[in-house]
């Protein structure tokens, strides 16, 4: 249960990058490489043949990619308004306003993970939102708005 407050209603739950996420990403894929290979001979570990380093590198690739694609996405709340901008990597897509008024359904999809995805209906047209770091507090909010109408 959450409790809405005029405080968490207007705001800025912009994309950071998440410096904690990544570490724990690499912690995590250096500790199962190190129980992968405790069996292994100290000299082999060293001279693993290139097609294991090059598959340690695009997992570490996966679960890093999206942080850097999104990290630049804004996400603000002001008054009645929620103010889109998000780019895809480099690339800056134009700045989207959306009533509030107009958003009849707020949702979160893949809660158990470290980025949950956020949908919003806007008068029938779903959308996704590539909220990262925030994206259960702009939930929150959003619902907070639906709630009070």
């Amino acid at each position: 249960m959450f409790y809405c407050t005029s405080s968490v209603r207007n705001g800025d739950f912009s994309n950071s990058f998440a410096w904690l996420h990544l570490l724990a990403i690499l912690f995590f894929i250096f500790f199962v490489f190190v129980i992968f290979t405790l069996s292994l001979p100290y000299a082999y570990i060293l001279t693993l043949p290139l097609m294991h380093w090059m598959v340690i590198a695009f997992i570490c690739l996966i679960f890093i990619l999206p942080d850097f694609l999104y990290f630049r996405g804004q996400y603000v709340i002001e008054e009645d308004m929620l103010i889109i901008r998000e780019g895809y990597g480099f690339c800056r897509n134009q700045e989207l306003r959306i009533p509030l008024d107009t958003i009849y359904e707020v949702y979160l999809k893949n809660t158990w993970t470290l980025r949950p995805t956020l949908f919003i209906n806007v008068n029938g047209i779903h959308r996704q939102l590539h909220a990262t770091t925030h994206s259960v507090e702009l939930a929150i909010a959003l619902a907070c708005h639906l709630r009070k109408n």
